[in-house]
């Protein structure tokens, strides 16, 4: 069997058929009108024809009749695209098959598009259609993660003169002083100890320890942590926050700003502090690693 293109004589559309099925009829898939398909078109010989001279004259013989397709033959049975199978398959049941959903349903169609008689336009439409859901479900969730990702980031800033400092004190609804009102914020912890660097005291727990404060919240508004550190410290110091237990960052303090003491603003979720007036804040460090050193830390308003 092979495959030829042929017109449809009532207008003119493009038609892959096959040599098995010529004389057979057909509704046209442009304009639905019923043709018969052709027979392959001779292939016309390559040896060259005899002299006139030797060509008796003779009557030329009347060619012989074809037989005309009968009316009652039926047309071929139609076949199920498998690719169209594929794609609903793929958009369905298989992880992350959009892609492949939505490859196999468009080659499904073109190949129908060509081909009258395979089957499964509406199995590939549903294809494509699952396909596209999925795909734009899946950037939308993939972009709301990112954003939200984005958003809980803490917010580095520099605060070393005393005007950087008191242009704070607005937003400050608790704060902690190393060294100084640590006993008012029930401070505990584990492996802890508090000590000097360059005159400022900092508070600190090593060899996976932890220490915490109770501080006070505002129960109808968004709250910030802020954390003041020294941008230097070396690879060990890694540790997470966490806010009545629930982590809301992991901090790494390896050279975040050599040489400066910084401040780290992390967004408290308003879930954490919804109709509440106080939470512990709890630095727990990794295993084998550090908490802190913590310069002070305040609570403040978004």
């Amino acid at each position: 069997m092979s495959e030829f293109r042929f017109l449809c004589p009532e207008c003119g559309q493009k038609i892959l058929g096959d040599t098995a099925y010529g004389g057979a009829q057909i509704p046209c898939p442009t304009c639905q009108k019923i043709i018969t398909i052709p027979a392959e078109p001779p292939v016309a010989s390559a040896a060259t024809p005899p002299p006139l001279a030797n060509i008796p004259k003779t009557a030329s013989p009347s060619p012989s009749p074809q037989p005309a397709a009968s009316s009652s033959q039926k047309p071929p049975p139609d076949r199920l695209s498998k690719l169209a199978v594929a794609s609903l398959l793929c958009s369905v049941f298989v992880p992350l098959g959009s892609i492949p959903g939505l490859i196999c349903g468009h080659l499904a169609k073109a190949r129908m598009r060509r081909t009258i008689f395979l089957q499964g336009e509406k199995m590939a439409n549903a294809g494509l259609l699952i396909s596209y859901c999925v795909l734009i479900a899946m950037l939308a969730l993939t972009g709301t993660c990112l954003l939200e990702q984005r958003s809980s980031r803490p917010v580095k800033t520099l605060r070393e003169s005393p005007d950087a400092i008191a242009a704070l004190q607005p937003r400050v609804v608790d704060e902690v002083i190393i060294s100084e009102n640590e006993d008012d914020h029930d401070v505990d912890g584990e492996m802890d100890y508090t000590a000097e660097d360059n005159g400022k005291a900092y508070h600190c727990a090593t060899r996976g320890g932890y220490f915490e404060y109770a501080m006070k919240v505002l129960p109808d508004q968004a709250m910030t942590l802020n954390c003041r550190y020294w941008g230097g410290e070396r690879k060990d110091h890694v540790f997470d926050i966490a806010v009545d237990d629930q982590i809301i960052a992991t901090q790494n303090l390896t050279a975040i700003a050599p040489g400066h003491y910084v401040d780290m603003e992390y967004k408290i979720p308003a879930s954490l502090t919804r109709g509440k007036t106080q939470v512990t804040v709890e630095f727990q460090a990794h295993a084998g690693m550090t908490a802190g050193g913590l310069y002070g830390c305040e609570i403040l308003t978004r």
